[in-house]
């Protein structure tokens, strides 16, 4: 057991180096600690009782290194997952976040921080996914077999989103919808008939996703 200050510190001796320490590591990939040994008998038959290690083993070790602290890659492994938790004891089913073989699931929602990206494959980087609103104040006729193009103030829309996946406030009927953002906090709703008689847009809000 290893108490690495007073908790009653007075906020003083802020930032030491851990009470566990392992000085040097040289180059990798390695294990620091092995947390759970699948071949034990290997290990102490071993004449340092430091055998090669093997795929099954849980551990926390460190995948790059060249010999110079400034170059090393931790590393965490185990033969069937790797879970976080928050505010549980490790039940096997409250965690947060979990990693297997096969998939890396979360139980809370995923934010990507203000000003990262996320891509997925060889898609390009996105920084911002969020449904936004436009309103339609009255019913929009649109002539026969002609289209026609509704401005709506959106706040926060900027002039670079992608617009997808659009929510009329009713049934369009004949009409077919798209959107567009035309300048910042300007979204344009694109509406085409295709009947030869007039038909209305419906007023109201109009839902869509903007991405960027």
């Amino acid at each position: 057991m290893l108490a690495v200050k007073p908790n009653r510190d007075g906020g003083k001796g802020l930032n030491w180096k851990g009470r566990l320490n392992f000085s040097t590591l040289g180059t990798g990939p390695g294990h620091i600690i092995t947390l759970s040994d699948s071949n034990f008998q290997k290990t102490v038959a071993s004449g340092n009782n430091r055998p090669a290690n093997d795929p099954q083993d849980a551990f926390i070790g460190y995948d790059q290194g060249d010999g110079d602290p400034a170059n090393v890659g931790i590393s965490v492994g185990a033969p069937k997952s790797i879970s976080n938790y928050i505010g549980n004891a490790g039940d096997g089913n409250s965690w947060k976040e979990r990693l297997t073989a096969t998939q890396k699931s979360f139980a809370v929602p995923v934010i990507i921080k203000n000003g990262s990206t996320l891509t997925v494959g060889s898609g390009s980087p996105l920084s911002q996914m969020k449904i936004y609103n436009a309103k339609v104040s009255a019913p929009t006729s649109v002539p026969g077999q002609s289209c026609l193009d509704v401005s709506s103030s959106v706040s926060g829309l900027i002039a670079t989103d992608q617009i997808a996946g659009v929510t009329p406030p009713g049934p369009l009927g004949s009409l077919s919808l798209n959107a567009y953002a035309s300048a910042k906090e300007t979204a344009v709703l694109h509406f085409c008939n295709a009947s030869t008689a007039v038909a209305k847009a419906p007023a109201g809000t109009y839902s869509f996703l903007a991405v960027h």
